[in-house]
């Protein structure tokens, strides 16, 4: 039996705290797609997060996780982020650097933020090939949280000055000139994010849900507000027997359960909640019509409008100065955008786009045959560290 001998300097190196394998997301997504395609490049790709494993490794798909601490929850009971967790990963960081030292690259995550400057200035002395995957600058956001707020923004600050020395990585044009805004001099390069479109083959005549909202419930997703919009759709419409599906699990979901029992809605809104199985996840958006998205806060780049678009959906959108980037939505052709934060203005939108579904049919049909365009492989196949 021959081994093979890794080499590795010409090893890749991840850095994010939530792992892929237990912890799936938009970003532990796109970082993972990102190492699938590096194992074609590098001798070993590595992953350093949190230990959610056994034994001193993991390896899922051929990408070895590493880390030194078990990992902390993520969340308190109130739903907030744990405010000791960067620290935590900071330090799992350090602790692990005998397991990484030597990889040629490292693409850093965003998040948690803390872990970036330090991760920037061990990198540069040892002359590693540095790329931040930056998806969100939050400078004005940072500002409505107080003291911690603005030494967020410090921080974050301070990290985008570093673009001289590194290269970010954005999902979006919107983000990319959020980031020049803060440092013209920064080295910036836009890929979007992609799909597995291998899921999203075969068109599903059949529907079983009107609307479908998908991602992790947190409150700047505000998924309130396509309930809001459903229960003024009821009732100017009368279309009593409308179905709406919310796929995802997170710390508003109790609280949106409640929202839906007040105004009578358990009939019409089904709540699937984690669905482990992406198969699964991609047979609930193949059943549906139209994908909605309420984010109003956070990166303008979105994994999940893509998604909505490779299973055919048109998608309507909240209009947020600090939402997704709203060059995604192109008018009546993939969808339609609000122009304000307001459940009555998305509830007009869905009485539109059901009211016409000649022209819905004709906005799925499009969005399904293009599809391909959207693989993660297409997408990352021009990322720098690749």
């Amino acid at each position: 039996m021959t081994v093979r001998k890794v080499n590795k300097l010409n090893s890749l190196c991840i850095f994010y705290d939530a792992d892929f394998p237990t912890q799936p997301g938009g970003a532990q997504k796109r970082l993972f797609e990102l190492g699938l395609l590096g194992k074609e490049k590098y001798n070993e790709v590595l992953w350093v997060s949190f230990r959610f494993w056994k034994e001193t490794a993991s390896v899922y798909d051929g990408i070895k996780f590493v880390g030194a601490l078990k990992k902390p929850n993520f969340y308190d009971k109130d739903g907030k982020r744990n405010a000791s967790e960067p620290i935590l990963y900071l330090l799992n960081c350090i602790l692990t650097l005998p397991k990484y030292y030597y990889a040629k690259t490292w693409v850093i995550g965003q998040w948690p933020l803390l872990h970036i400057i330090p991760l920037v200035i061990i990198g540069l002395i040892l002359r590693k090939n540095i790329y931040i995957e930056w998806w969100e600058t939050l400078q004005k956001q940072w500002l409505k949280r107080g003291f911690l707020g603005r030494l967020g923004a410090l921080v974050e600050r301070t990290i985008l000055w570093s673009g001289r020395y590194v290269n970010f990585v954005v999902d979006c044009e919107a983000e990319k000139r959020l980031l020049l805004d803060v440092n013209p001099n920064a080295n910036v390069t836009v890929i979007e994010n992609g799909v597995d479109t291998k899921f999203f083959k075969k068109k599903q005549d059949i529907k079983k849900y009107d609307f479908i909202s998908l991602g992790r419930l947190k409150d700047h997703k505000r998924v309130d507000l396509l309930i809001d919009a459903i229960d003024i759709y009821i009732k100017k419409t009368k279309h009593n027997d409308v179905r709406v599906s919310i796929v995802g699990d997170g710390p508003e979901k109790d609280t949106l359960i409640d929202q839906i029992n007040k105004l009578n809605l358990s009939e019409n809104i089904v709540m699937h909640g984690f669905v482990e199985k992406y198969e699964n996840i991609a047979n609930i958006l193949l059943q549906s019509k139209v994908g909605v998205l309420t984010t109003v806060a956070g990166g303008s780049g979105n994994v999940t409008i893509n998604e909505l678009f490779a299973a055919g959906l048109p998608v309507l959108a909240i209009g947020s100065d600090e939402g997704i980037d709203l060059s995604y939505i192109n008018e009546s052709i993939n969808g339609y955008i609000t122009e304000t934060v307001s459940p009555k203005e998305l509830a007009d939108l869905m009485e539109k786009i059901l009211s016409n579904q000649t022209k819905l049919k004709e906005m799925s049909s499009n969005l399904f045959k293009n599809n391909k365009e959207l693989d993660w492989k297409n997408k990352l196949a021009q990322h720098p560290s690749i």
